[in-house]
């Protein structure tokens, strides 16, 4: 069975991929929609696919699950872009973590290897530029994550609509935080860098150093440093 996306008898003007991603301690998933732009300025958008996973048994931080469900969100937009044969205008990642939207702007800081990993993927898949924020009560991806009851499901519209704003023009759309690149060095995903700072010390007096390459035995430099140096100060009592 085919779906057909686009609305009959009517003219595309512009096509946009969407994907939204989110997590929680119980689960994380993405889902990824289509935006049909209308010559005659009508839009609307219909979910392509879902996917949800449960959260692992061992504790794992939010924000590592959220950069988790963004590499599902990039894998999902990629299958998407390869089975459909659509030739989009614009291709968009949401998320609703800033920590995590900081995490895939930043490129010079070094993360601890499970965000670094992650964080490689992700810059291979998409582009920065293609992330944008979007606050939980307006992401579909949430239900994706928490879960929904089969008694709300025949009117869950934003999850099978995607949200509101699709619909509405660009500059309507959620505003990005005005600091991405911003980080804090005490985040425990950033790796600490140690440098070790070494002092030569000048020894007081050079005499040892010229007679070290004189003998071969470590002994024997012993005895005869300590023949110089006189009698120890209790034999003179």
């Amino acid at each position: 069975m085919v779906r057909c996306f686009k609305l009959p008898d009517r003219v595309v003007k512009r096509v946009e991929l969407h994907v939204f991603s989110d997590a929680s301690t119980c689960g994380y998933g993405a889902c990824g929609y289509l935006r049909f732009v209308y010559v005659d300025g009508f839009v609307n958008c219909s979910l392509v696919i879902g996917k949800s996973r449960v959260a692992p048994p061992k504790i794992v931080s939010i924000p590592r699950l959220e950069l988790t469900a963004a590499v599902v969100a990039a894998k999902l937009g990629n299958f998407i872009l390869r089975e459909i044969e659509i030739e989009f205008d614009d291709v968009v990642f949401w998320i609703g973590a800033t920590v995590v939207l900081r995490y895939i702007h930043n490129t010079a800081t070094r993360f601890q290897t499970f965000v670094a990993n992650r964080l490689e993927l992700l810059h291979t898949l998409t582009a920065v530029n293609q992330w944008r924020y979007v606050p939980t009560c307006e992401n579909p991806a949430d239900i994706a994550s928490h879960g929904l009851s089969p008694m709300k499901a025949k009117n869950a519209d934003l999850w099978f609509h995607g949200p509101k704003f699709l619909r509405d023009m660009t500059s309507d759309w959620p505003k990005q935080p005005e600091i991405l690149e911003d980080f804090v060095e005490t985040d425990p995903e950033v790796r600490t860098v140690k440098v070790c700072v070494t002092q030569l010390i000048e020894p007081a007096s050079d005499r040892i150093y010229e007679l070290l390459p004189r003998y071969s035995s470590f002994h024997v430099l012993q005895r005869t440093v300590s023949i110089q140096a006189g009698p120890p100060m209790e034999s003179l009592s």
